[in-house]
């Protein structure tokens, strides 16, 4: 994929319930999810081997290039996903 002058607010495919979302850009990406019945939202970084359990169940997430956002939930929520300078 070419991300050269790529910015703005990405289209991505919503993850099934559980499976992570990587960030594979080279940019810092925040995501935001509203709506749905979520009940868990982690984010695995890069620096440790372990997922994190944000507390939240909606919100905005900073997501670095290469961590992960896994959301589980029973009724999808909405998320979009803008790509940060």
């Amino acid at each position: 994929t070419n991300y050269s002058g790529w910015k703005g607010t990405g289209i991505y495919a919503l993850p099934a319930s559980g499976v992570p979302w990587v960030n594979t850009s080279p940019y810092r990406t925040q995501v935001f999810v509203t709506g749905g019945t979520v009940s868990l939202i982690k984010l695995k970084d890069t620096v440790t081997p372990f997922d994190s359990d944000t507390g939240q169940t909606s919100g905005q997430f900073i997501v670095l290039p290469g961590e992960e956002l896994t959301v589980t939930y029973s009724v999808a929520p909405f998320m979009r996903f803008k790509v940060l300078p």
